[in-house]
């Protein structure tokens, strides 16, 4: 006979299992972003001058998944007031599920990591 609790039970225990999955696995959290974008950005002219002035970019992105979904690799290259290269290597921790981001400008390739948020600011 079929036991409508019993199985209503086991279809709640399935569900928090995939929401807690969910929860904590953030390996796929950029895997929306793979492919070739059109990229418009704005960023402040005079960073931490209190400025309010916008310059604007245009360009493209190019996002790339490597070592099977534990990395990316992001490569942006805009035109506007200066000419802007930059990658972003993105690695996904399994064991803290999180993920560090890791820029580059072309223009100071000898520089260690910008901080992340400057290329989210970017965005």
């Amino acid at each position: 006979m079929f036991d409508v609790k019993q199985t209503c039970l086991i279809a709640l225990a399935i569900v928090m299992a995939a929401v807690r999955v969910t929860a904590q696995d953030a390996q796929h959290d950029f895997d929306w972003e793979f492919g070739n974008w059109h990229t418009h950005l704005w960023r402040l002219k005079q960073l931490l001058s209190r400025s309010n002035e916008w310059v604007e970019y245009n360009g493209t992105t190019i996002v790339r998944k490597i070592w099977d979904g534990r990395a990316n690799l992001v490569e942006l290259e805009v035109d506007g007031p200066t000419h802007i290269e930059a990658l972003n290597l993105r690695l996904y921790n399994p064991e803290t599920h999180k993920w560090s981001l890791n820029l580059k400008l072309a223009r100071f390739p000898a520089r260690s990591s910008l901080p992340s948020r400057l290329y989210l600011l970017c965005r």
